[in-house]
């Protein structure tokens, strides 16, 4: 056309009307698990990264405490920097689900670390049963809750999802009462807490429950918290009838705000933020809980919790 020639009127064959449907078949096998699930070898795994120099793994150990939604399994294993010079590794720890779960290995721990060459250090991680992301648990469909699944599990340690040369197994048993909260799964063995990072106790009186029996209570905690802003948590449960939905009132007193939020649907107004549920996490039976959680900014040096407040329609 730019030389003289016809015009080509070329249109668009891609253009469709109404609604187009995708179906997502690949269930639980998302991303690396795909690969997993179908024996196909990445050439760049998840995790996978270059360095200048290289690390080796060794030392494995696993510790179990608690029971059923107290239960904890501590790994803890050695990294050396085996190179020349120094450098950065991020250990990555897995969990293989009971072949009962239908998932294969999950990611459930992460950080990273820097050592001078010849150097190593011990690394120490705790997956625990009461952490918000559920690292036993699967979403009971049925009944819309998590569970936690009895069986032998594995969890593996090393540099990306196919470089796994640390491999131990623990068994569990869980009767599925829901779990409390807990903090971030990373353990430091040589630095003490930060203030700012301590979990809130449950049994706190500004977590106390705020509802009447016959609706919903709603607990606040603390789970984490680095300069300007915080991760917390809060526990909604039903009463001694179901209930189908629920609202959750937090009134802050030192002008926090909510930046993001998770398994609800937050807006703030003021010194309020309102948070209603999902449309998958609304129906509780009676007795049984649900959590959402947020990352908060703060505004000052003080971080109250807020006042909290749980309704159901």
């Amino acid at each position: 056309m730019l030389n003289g020639g016809p015009d080509p009127a070329w249109r668009s064959r891609l253009i469709t009307s109404g609604i187009r449907q995708v179906n997502y078949s690949e269930g639980l096998s998302v991303g690396y698990k795909w690969y997993d699930s179908h024996n196909i070898a990445p050439q760049f795994e998840f995790g996978y990264g270059l360095s200048y120099t290289t690390f080796s793994y060794s030392n494995l150990s696993l510790t179990t405490t608690g029971t059923d939604a107290t239960t904890k399994i501590t790994a803890t294993f050695t990294v050396t920097n085996t190179g020349i010079r120094a450098g950065s590794e991020v250990p990555q720890v897995y969990l293989n689900l009971p072949t009962s779960a239908g998932e294969s290995k999950r990611l459930v721990c992460f950080n990273r670390i820097t050592l001078a060459a010849g150097a190593q250090t011990q690394v120490s991680t705790t997956i625990d049963a009461a952490s918000p992301d559920h690292p036993f648990g699967m979403w009971d469909t049925t009944n819309h809750r998590w569970i936690n699944v009895s069986g032998g599990y594995l969890v593996s340690a090393g540099s990306s999802s196919r470089q796994l040369p640390l491999v131990a197994s623990a068994n569990l048993t869980f009767t599925n009462q829901l779990p409390s909260t807990s903090p971030s799964p990373w353990v430091s063995p040589s630095a003490s807490a930060s203030p700012s990072a301590s979990p809130t106790p449950s049994t706190s009186p500004s977590a106390s429950p705020t509802a009447t029996p016959t609706g919903c209570t709603a607990t606040y905690t603390l789970q984490g918290g680095w300069p300007g802003e915080f991760q917390a948590e809060v526990r909604i449960t039903a009463g001694t009838a179901a209930i189908t939905r629920w609202t959750v009132t937090m009134t802050w007193a030192n002008g926090q705000q909510v930046n993001s939020a998770w398994n609800a649907i937050v807006t703030t107004n003021g010194t309020v933020t309102t948070a209603k549920n999902e449309s998958y996490n609304g129906n509780l039976a009676a007795g049984t809980s649900t959590t959402f959680g947020f990352i908060g900014k703060i505004s000052g040096s003080t971080n109250n919790a807020p006042t909290l407040t749980c309704s159901t329609t």
